[in-house]
């Protein structure tokens, strides 16, 4: 069962699109890539969190709230939401990373790279990468 690909834009912040969910069958969750990159000019990044949320059948937890990505003068960051959200079947997550990617002016940078989801029956991982 493939599930929606979630979009949130919260302007002026940039996009963060993620394009693959999916349910597992006795397969192992590797390698989602969520990177979120940003130009800001005298702003600091805050607020990444990642937090188990889903529902799972004989699997562990995942899903991922990644707050922010965006650009920014002169301003605070506003939170974009991107939430997976699978179903699993004997299937069990792994490597959730926070890695610091982008261009700054007079800011700290902070980025996400997420691990995991994708379709997988019996099958090993296919790479999703969001930007």
């Amino acid at each position: 069962l493939l599930y929606e690909i979630l979009r949130n834009i919260n302007k002026p912040i940039g996009e963060v699109e993620v394009t693959s969910v999916g349910e597992f069958v006795g397969a192992s969750v590797e390698d989602i890539e969520v990177t979120s990159v940003g130009e800001f000019g005298e702003a600091s990044v805050v607020d990444v969190e990642v937090t188990p949320v889903g529902e799972f059948v004989g699997a562990s937890v995942v899903d991922v709230e990644v707050t922010p990505v965006g650009e920014f003068v002169g301003a605070s960051v506003k939170d974009v939401e991107v939430t997976l959200v699978e179903e699993f079947v004997r299937a069990s997550v792994v490597d959730v990373e926070v890695t610091p990617v982008g261009e700054f002016v007079g800011a700290s940078v902070e980025d996400v790279e997420v691990t995991p989801v994708g379709e997988f029956v019996g099958a090993s991982v296919v790479d999703v990468e969001v930007t």
